[in-house]
């Protein structure tokens, strides 16, 4: 046994750290937690006439954390460095190191699940905080690599384990950035507190980035639910595994029930109903505007309304300001509306700005090049709700809006937004805003029309359209479409949004056969998908009647 630094045989002792007096870390008024040096210097004296390797070894790991080596006065600094020869500091760190392997792997699995995805998982080894970072995956949210330093982490951590807490789901405002963080400690009895893993979300990103488009958000949860295999396992319990057999699809789904005893019974029904009846879709009788369609007539009648407007301002000068305003909820086709309206008129300049992209120097420029084009010029701007807390947008569009009071103007805007339920929030919205209700004085209440969320109808006519558009491309022929293949996509809550039905229609024209002018159940999934097993188990109970049985289809 080494003696003490008095030549004698050091008194052995076997209390934890925190058990002492001089445990170096001390409560504030405020019960945030500071690091004592005074108490640090003490306990490591007592230590090297003392001997007691737990609580020691956890005194060299706090030394560590708090930097000593660079802060400390020569004496002691001496001190604490005979204290890690004394107690075998290298070993304590190499052991920590050693320890944090498994949540190294832990923390690049978990990363490597969620590519692309705005979520940073990392790893700090606190025994050595100027350079913490030990694993790091999706880096790219806050630009960090291995090595970085995280120095003021081990005291928050140290507060909050002295207030019984842990560090979870908590704000960070850097700029004009915003995150989400989780910070999970780990403490080892013997060291104390040695790590952290950290998840950093971009809220920004999330919110302005993936959920204004809706490619962005498929993309999104594609990256999200990514997987490498398939395995044959259950991990249901009893109860859920039956329910799963008999139709059952997800955590809150109720398909278990007697037929016409709820809500959302009696819609399948409705729908079994609807697609039974339905022996022919010709696509021109429900035609808005180009591709655009709408099934129910009175939907499909106001639209045509707006269109007729829209039409009138571009092809005559009216020196009125020709401004509209349209609500409907993501996925319904305001967007695919006002582009089809464009495209219907020769010489007119279609110009498509979203509020929530773009920046104010890229807005006036787009609404500049409007105003000065030679032709009439139809502009979008999309997600014109966005950006509740800038002042520059609205400040930007009033004096445009304003172009066709003018003797040279010739412009129509079409303002659209999601906000609320219906389109009196939405004006709410905007006028709760500065320059809101200038803004709002612009559109004339009879040029404000609010689109309604896709129907039965509206959701076949739309998987039809991209079935003779995506057959077209391909060079073939698509006649008929199996009822079962309707009735399916007019089930799936999912494909209520039309951009996302177009997608999974166009895809299941792919799967196709060369020759074949029939649309199938089957070609709606791809091999061995169990969501096709799931369905059909439920359709032979609910509507056994549409399989095998076609629509015909046409332009």
């Amino acid at each position: 046994m080494k003696k003490n630094r008095h030549g004698a045989e050091p008194a052995a002792e076997n209390r934890r750290l925190e058990e002492y007096e001089f445990y170096p870390f001390v409560a504030d008024a405020n019960g945030h937690i500071e690091f004592s040096a005074e108490r640090f210097v003490e306990a490591t004296r007592h230590f090297l006439d003392t001997r007691n390797p737990l609580a020691a070894r956890e005194l060299i790991v706090i030394g560590e954390q708090n930097l000593v080596r660079d802060t400390f006065p020569t004496d002691d600094l001496n001190a604490f460095k005979e204290l890690f020869s004394a107690y075998d500091g290298d070993s304590v760190i190499h052991d920590n190191a050693a320890y944090l392997e498994n949540y190294k792997r832990i923390v690049h699995l978990i990363g490597q699940s969620f590519p692309n995805t705005g979520m940073e998982i990392l790893l700090h080894d606190l025994v050595n905080p100027s350079k913490a970072i030990v694993a790091i995956e999706n880096g790219e949210v806050t630009g960090r690599n291995l090595g970085h330093g995280a120095t003021k982490l081990v005291l928050d951590l140290k507060t909050r384990r002295h207030q019984n807490q842990d560090k979870l789901n908590y704000e960070l405002n850097i700029g004009a950035r915003r995150f989400k963080c989780t910070t999970i400690p780990i403490f080892r009895p013997e060291y104390g507190l040695v790590g952290a893993i950290c998840i950093n979300i971009d809220v920004r990103f999330l919110r302005e980035e993936v959920l204004v488009d809706n490619q962005r958000t498929i993309a999104f949860f594609d990256n999200l639910l990514r997987t490498d295999f398939e395995l044959d396992e259950n991990i249901l319990s009893k109860a859920e595994y039956q329910a799963a057999i008999h139709g059952k699809r997800h955590l809150f789904d109720e398909p278990i029930r007697a037929p016409g005893h709820s809500e959302a019974a009696r819609t399948q029904t409705a729908i079994a109903r609807f697609v039974s009846e339905l022996d022919e879709v010709v696509l021109s009788r429900y035609r808005v505007a180009g591709q655009y369609t709408r099934f129910d007539p009175v939907i499909r009648d106001r639209l045509l309304d707006t269109r007729l407007r829209i039409h009138d301002g571009l092809t005559k000068r009216t020196g009125n300001r020709e401004n509209h305003l349209i609500w409907g909820k993501p996925g319904t086709g305001k967007t695919f509306l006002v582009h089809e309206i464009a495209c219907e008129l020769p010489n007119v300049d279609y110009i498509e700005l979203n509020l929530a992209r773009v920046s104010e120097e890229e807005l006036r420029a787009g609404c500049r090049s409007a105003v000065e084009t030679s032709n009439p010029a139809l502009v979008l701007i999309d997600e014109v709700d966005a950006l509740p807390d800038c002042l520059w947008p609205y400040e930007t569009l009033l004096p445009f809006l304003d172009s066709n009071t003018e003797a040279t103007g010739h412009v129509v805007f079409v303002l659209a937004g999601s906000s609320g339920e219906q389109m009196a929030d939405l004006v709410h919205a905007i006028e709760a805003r500065p320059k809101g209700k200038d803004l709002m004085s612009r559109t004339p209440e009879g040029n404000r029309v609010q689109v309604d969320p896709l129907g039965v109808g509206d959701q076949v006519a739309v998987a039809v359209s991209e079935f003779l558009r995506a057959s077209g491309s391909r060079d073939r022929s698509i006649r008929l479409v199996e009822k079962a293949a309707l009735y399916y996509l007019a089930s799936t809550p999912y494909l209520c949004n039309a951009r996302q039905l177009a997608e999974f229609a166009a895809r299941a024209v792919r799967r196709v056969p060369d020759g074949e002018e029939r649309l199938k159940y089957d070609h709606l999934f791809g091999a061995g998908d169990p969501e096709n097993k799931a369905f059909w188990v439920g359709m032979h109970r609910d509507a056994a009647d549409l399989v095998g049985r076609y629509v015909e289809v046409s332009t």
